[in-house]
């Protein structure tokens, strides 16, 4: 039963959770039957982890069903009838916590049954609470909000029209246009970013996307166009806007660092006004930006790690439960790693490293103790730790082939690296890999450090000149055997005078 949809729910489910779901299963309006109570209250008893022996289906029967024979049917429909009780919940929970679904749900039953009274009051509470301070509190999804505050103008006055209360304003009319626009300008950025994001790895052509095409007529004059009637609404809609059109301009120009920093400049000042759902998002719009920025030297990697710090500032970082995702952290550590900065994967691993969920840890912490052995100059022990690894993402293998690359010339093991370089070229030429990217790049690392090796053993300054200018990837590390060889050849060459 531990491999169960039932157990992976609850497993997600955080104590105060826990908690509220066994009084929905108490709430004779959400749940007619005891004995889903009683399975959830034994299987309660196993909480965090869930973990055990007693997990199991027939044992689990005999507490609901005391005497009676196992039926596998009728204990598969229970499971069954738990974990459906469990997504409704999942459900009230998630409009609980949407201000702007819950009141566009009753002002729209108030509407079609023509609650004159109720409806009215309820649209000026509304009204009321989507401006000033109060707004504040609510941090609604820039999205949803907009485009209910579109519907509110819009129901409000045909409402008003039909029950022959006013005729419609102009200025109404005028107010649900700008924020149905806002509202479709918002799906349109994000659902660029996804796109771009997809075709990065995969080097899909963009040439004939329909996004990309509209967003790039939007920008020419548009964008200017929304931006300053933006300016006759409140504020923080206005700054909203602003930095969802910041983005837009961002990712139709990809590669432009002024378009880059605008954005995060506008992210930054105006954090205060998004969801949390809202700033990961967005944070991870920016990391898509800062993909296509010139890796020629490490600004980058620093951007990323510095945006990844700003998340974590503003607990962002890590889900809903206080977990935090796994290709979160691996992102992280080898990003620092690529700029040498074992402080910060120190740091990082301490803070981050038990939010983890429990099955990823012993990998993870793998990882982290063969980057920092490394820092630490113990490059025999940090390929021995990393051989124990047992990574699952592409991006992850690749990266281990390319430390483990770093460590072999550490330790002048070029033998064993010719060997690893082989098995490599014949890996990459007989599978056929959804990422051409990653390939590229370890392609690109290991035919560095096969010329790092060739340059030990004896320098060529036609291959050092070369290679000093095509050092994307691993730049930091790169550039510091460079130097190091560089040093020895001064010297050695100073002997030679001498």
């Amino acid at each position: 039963m531990y491999k169960s949809t039932l157990i992976e729910l609850m497993y997600k489910f955080t104590p105060d959770e826990l908690k509220k779901f066994e009084l929905f299963l108490r709430s004779p309006y959400h749940n007619k039957l005891t004995n889903p109570l009683k399975l959830f209250l034994e299987v309660k008893k196993f909480a965090p982890d869930y973990e055990s022996n007693l997990l199991d289906k027939e044992i689990m029967w005999q507490k609901i069903f005391p005497g009676k024979k196992f039926n596998y049917g009728v204990m598969k429909n229970l499971i069954h009838e738990i974990t459906k009780l469990g997504m409704k919940f999942l459900t009230i929970e998630y409009l609980e916590n949407s201000k702007p679904d819950q009141d566009d749900m009753l002002l729209t039953q108030l509407f079609l049954r023509n609650c004159r009274k109720l409806y009215s009051q309820k649209v000026k509470q509304v009204n009321s609470q989507y401006s000033g301070n109060f707004i504040k509190k609510i941090q609604p999804e820039a999205e949803t909000y907009f485009k209910f505050k579109s519907k509110l103008y819009w129901q409000e006055a045909y409402f008003e029209k039909i029950n022959e209360i006013k005729l419609p304003e102009k200025e109404n009319f005028q107010s649900s246009s700008h924020y149905l626009t806002y509202s479709y300008i918002i799906s349109l950025v994000k659902q660029l970013n996804n796109i771009i994001a997809n075709s990065y790895d995969n080097n899909y052509d963009l040439h004939n996307n329909l996004t990309l095409f509209l967003l790039k007529n939007f920008s020419e004059g548009l964008f200017e166009k929304v931006i300053e009637d933006a300016k006759y609404y409140p504020e923080r809609d206005n700054k909203v806007i602003e930095t969802y059109i910041a983005l837009g301009n961002a990712l139709i120009d990809l590669g432009n660092n002024e378009a880059y920093y605008l954005y995060k400049k506008k992210l930054i000042e105006n954090r205060m006004l998004f969801s949390k759902l809202d700033l990961k998002d967005l944070f991870n719009c920016l990391s898509t930006v800062l993909s296509h920025l010139d890796k020629s030297n490490d600004n980058v990697i620093r951007e990323f790690l510095s945006n990844f710090e700003y998340m974590a500032e503003m607990n962002i970082l890590t889900q809903e439960d206080g977990t935090l995702g796994i290709n979160y952290y691996y992102y992280y550590i080898t990003a620092a790693f690529k700029v040498l900065k074992f402080e910060k994967i120190e740091i990082f691993s301490k803070k981050f490293l038990k939010k983890l969920n429990d099955d990823k840890q012993e990998n993870a912490k793998l990882i982290t103790k063969a980057l920092l052995a490394f820092g630490e100059g113990r490059y025999d022990e940090a390929l021995q730790i990393i051989s124990k690894a047992d990574p699952v993402a592409l991006f992850l293998k690749f990266f281990i082939r390319e430390f483990r690359a770093c460590c072999l010339y550490e330790l002048n093991e070029r033998q064993v690296f010719e060997n690893e370089y082989r098995s490599l070229y014949h890996f990459l030429k007989n599978n056929k890999l959804d990422n051409p990217r990653l390939s590229k790049s370890i392609d690109s690392h290991m035919k560095n450090i096969k010329k790092l090796f060739m340059l030990k053993e004896k320098f060529n300054i036609d291959l050092y000149t070369k290679l000093d200018t095509n050092t994307k990837g691993y730049i930091s590390w790169t550039e510091q055997k460079l130097r190091e060889i560089d040093t020895l050849e001064k010297k050695s060459k100073k002997l030679r005078i001498a």
